[in-house]
């Protein structure tokens, strides 16, 4: 690891050790009010923004061409970041009214966020597999918060549940990648396809199993029975923050996977993909318009978002890819605010 390695790395760095202290500090505490966790969180989430616009580290791919430190890692880095901070500024209001304890609230807050960072960064399956399960498993304990809600509890295991079945489908499609092709790594998979005449039937099932995967985690259509129920159930803040920051990461990771590493490929999953996102753009908006609660009707019109965004992916171009990170952006920022709305109305009631 060189001086460029670190350097290109500093933001999630940032972020980890933000999680550290905020649990140190959250146990040195004498009043157990959690204000000083939230402060060291906003202020090292701040930081990492801050660093990963300024990119200190040389542009292009690093450690050894596992990870990718580039200007669309960067932007997300960056977006990953803010809703971070967002999110942690709206949290002692709404946890004081639900009352939630906070104590591991914002470490677990925090390691979502390195999660996600690293699904934009990485360069290769595995690396991209390990931040998807850290954003996952801070996620299935932060919808579960509301200990004494039904539906919170049921939301969360729903997500859990829900949530192992699609890894498990991710991580048996890349081991059958990686036994066609013999990498992980998104470059090499994208050279070694180039240069061969076809794909074996291996690979051709890896590539399946990792859109049906990719299709839960982006509550795609069939694929997306848990999302209304999981934001339903979740505290507010974590609605929020699923709906925009981890749905962005997932959609980072498609882009990278489908448009780069299998973009060679894509006359044997375009097709698919065409079909689910008219499938999920239509019933994600005609099911929104029957819902009576405001955070079933967000999660469906997530669901149709989700939809128009797949609609870059079967693009396959540069341009298109690019458009699809500046909706993600724009989407995030979008729902962020419409979330907000919803909580500032369920703490009126």
């Amino acid at each position: 690891m060189n001086a460029n390695d670190f350097l290109g790395v500093l933001p999630e760095l940032v972020v980890v050790l933000t999680a550290l202290l905020a649990i140190i500090v959250d146990i040195a505490a004498k009043e157990k009010n959690a204000s000083a966790s939230q402060g060291v969180t906003i202020i090292g989430l701040a930081v990492a923004g801050i660093l990963s616009i300024v990119s200190p580290g040389e542009s292009g791919m690093i450690m050894a061409g596992q990870v990718f430190n580039d200007g669309f890692t960067a932007w997300f880095r960056a977006l990953f970041t803010f809703i971070g901070v967002v999110t942690a500024i709206f949290s002692p209001l709404y946890m004081k009214f639900r009352r939630i304890r906070l104590g591991e609230y914002y470490s677990l807050l925090t390691m979502c966020v390195f999660g996600m960072m690293v699904m934009a960064s990485a360069g290769s399956l595995l690396l991209f597999f390990v931040g998807l399960e850290t954003m996952s498993v801070s996620l299935y304990v932060l919808v579960s918060l509301r200990r004494d809600d039904p539906a919170s509890i049921e939301g969360g295991m729903k997500y859990l549940v829900l949530g192992a079945f699609s890894s498990a489908f991710l991580l048996y499609g890349m081991a059958l990648i990686y036994g066609g092709i013999g990498s992980l790594e998104y470059n090499a998979i994208a050279q070694t396809l180039r240069d061969s005449d076809g794909i074996g039937p291996m690979t051709a099932s890896g590539i399946a199993l990792l859109l049906v995967g990719f299709a839960f985690k982006v509550s795609a259509v069939p694929f997306h029975f848990w999302s209304p129920d999981v934001y339903e159930g979740a505290p507010t803040t974590i609605t929020a923050f699923m709906s925009t920051g981890a749905k962005a990461a997932a959609f980072v990771g498609l882009i990278r996977v489908f448009g780069q590493a299998l973009s060679t490929t894509s006359e044997h999953w375009v097709g698919a993909l065409t079909v689910v996102s008219a499938l999920t753009m239509t019933l994600g908006n005609v099911v929104a318009m029957r819902q009576q609660s405001v955070k079933r009707m967000l999660a469906y019109s997530s669901i149709a978002h989700a939809g128009y965004l797949l609609v870059g992916i079967v693009a396959g171009s540069r341009e298109a890819f690019a458009a699809s990170g500046f909706y993600l952006i724009g989407y995030a920022l979008d729902e962020s605010w419409r979330v907000w709305c919803a909580y500032a109305t369920e703490s009126a009631r």
